[in-house]
Parts: C-alpha cells; structure tokens; sequence
C-alpha cells in the first residue's frame, strides 16, 4: 500500500521536521506547502528525506484564516500527490502528529477496503445552520478575518440578515452544487481524491464561489464527495481533535494529555500540537510509534 500525506505548514519548522521523518519511515510519500508569508525563513530550515516534495516557492500560496487560499494550496497539493497514485491521501497540518506506527495504519486501511474518511455532517447536527450561514452570504474581505473586530462585525452581519443560524431568502447566494460540511481534515482513496479533483476543475463557478465564503475549507472538499461516485463509502475522519474549551481553535495537547492519546483506538492521527509549548509529548509519542514498530 502507497500512502501520500498532504501537510498545510506555516510555522515551528522542527516540529514539521519530526512529523515527516515518522511519515517517511516506511517509503510513504509526503508533500508540504509552506505558506509563501514565511516560506523563506522557514523552508531553510526543514530536513528534507527523499520523499518529502515541498511546493516550489512560485507556486505557494499566502494562506489566511477563513479564506479560499486554503483550499488552492490544498489542491496545489493534490496535484502533486495524484502524480503518484497514491492507494490513501491523508490531508494534514503541520501541528499534526501520529498516534499510530505507519505500519498499523496501513494494516488498518488495507482491512477497511477502500473506505473514505471523511467527516458529512448532516441536518440533524447542532453545527450544521451555522456552516450554511459562511457559504449563503457573500462576505467581503474584511468579514472573512479571525480578529476580534472582524468576528464582531459578522456576528451583527449575521443578524441583520436574519439571524446566526437563518438567512432571509433575498441574501442567499446560488451555490453551483450542492453544499455539505465537515472537518477539513480527511483521508480518501487515491481514486476517490482523482474523481473530486476532476470534478472540481470541471465546474469553474465553484471558485469564484468560495471566495466569497468563509471557511470554505470545510466545505469544499465534503460537496465534492457527495457529488462524486464515492458518496456512500465515507466514515468519520480519522484525526482526533479535542473541542472542549469551546474556544475559535482546537485544544493544544500537552505532556498531561498523554493517556487520552495513547488510547485513541478509532484515531490515528491528532491535533494540535506545538512544540514551543510542549515537546516532551512529542518525544512521548514519537516512542510509543517505535515500540510500536517494533512489535510488529
């Protein structure tokens, strides 16, 4: 089995470093994009193994929150990765790590028999009004910002418009397919990843489209599964990410959480991480891999 990881970087260069040196372990491919903001300064400073492919600076891209710039450097990387068709593609972050040896996830691919991971939430979910409010409103530039202002300022847009979780018909933009919403991260067979980019380049409204959305990153990837063959072989993502503190972004794992990731049995891969915070839990997991291996 050929496994390929696409890796969203922007910062802490050593931890990318260890995150592709225990991807790499078995032969698996690895293809980075480094946000062209920072590409400079940080890209120097990776040790790049022979199957690691970091974009070329020409072609990254200056990804910010919330914009459709997430989505272009994903398919930049999608691109690359198809190139060598890939049995898995697995869409990460650089402040993900493993859970799992590269040989457990293999074994457990190969016994899933061409399942695609990835999360469609459907109407019955608490969330899902509020994804459809990002993508039925055209946002300008300024909405589509993480500051506080700029949350302030969409919360009273969301309002005048007919609320956080309604949109009066006369706002509602015209999607070119249908919508369906989930986490950005995922892991899809090399076919089904294929069939979705094709799709994609066939319909060229969608960009145009996205860019006027917010966090389309968690949208355009799950519309185009369910418009693809592959639509009845998805089951939830397999990256673990801890929501509790109710905050904008995920928790930040520490050396405390380390029970709760070591007994992930249905995830193989978390996030966040970030080693400026926390190392150790790195190191911690990095040697659960290797014993891991070992026993196999």
């Amino acid at each position: 089995m050929k496994n390929a990881y696409l890796i969203l970087c922007h910062k802490n260069p050593h931890q990318v470093n260890l995150l592709t040196k225990e991807l790499c372990r078995d032969g698996s491919q690895v293809f980075l994009h480094w946000d062209k903001t920072n590409y400079r300064e940080c890209v120097p400073q990776l040790t790049l193994q022979k199957n690691v492919t970091v974009i070329p600076y020409e072609e990254s891209i200056s990804v910010g929150w919330g914009e459709f710039s997430i989505c272009e450097a994903q398919l930049t990387l999608c691109h690359y990765a198809l190139k060598k068709q890939p049995d898995y593609v697995f869409n990460l972050s650089g402040q993900d790590f493993p859970l799992w040896s590269q040989q457990e996830i293999k074994k457990y691919l190969t016994q899933q028999n061409g399942t695609n991971f990835i999360d469609i939430l459907n109407e019955s979910s608490p969330y899902y009004k509020n994804f459809e409010k990002r993508n039925q409103l055209f946002h300008r530039k300024f909405l589509r910002k993480n500051t506080f202002g700029a949350r302030c300022l969409r919360k009273i847009y969301y309002l005048l418009t007919g609320g956080m979780s309604y949109t009066f018909p006369f706002f509602r933009r015209k999607a070119p397919l249908p919508l369906y919403y989930g986490s950005n991260w995922w892991c899809l067979t090399g076919e089904c990843l294929q069939e979705l980019v094709s799709l994609y380049d066939s319909t060229p409204d969608l960009q145009k489209f996205f860019q006027g959305s917010i966090c389309s990153d968690e949208c355009l990837f799950q519309s185009l599964f369910m418009k693809s063959s592959y639509r009845n072989t998805n089951q939830p993502n397999l990256t673990y990410i801890d929501w509790s503190e109710h905050k904008a972004s995920p928790k930040t794992f520490l050396s405390a959480d380390k029970n709760v990731l070591l007994a992930q049995s249905e995830k193989c891969f978390a996030r966040k991480f970030d080693i400026q915070k926390d190392e150790e839990i790195l190191l911690t997991l990095q040697q659960r891999i290797h014993r891991d291996d070992t026993n196999i």
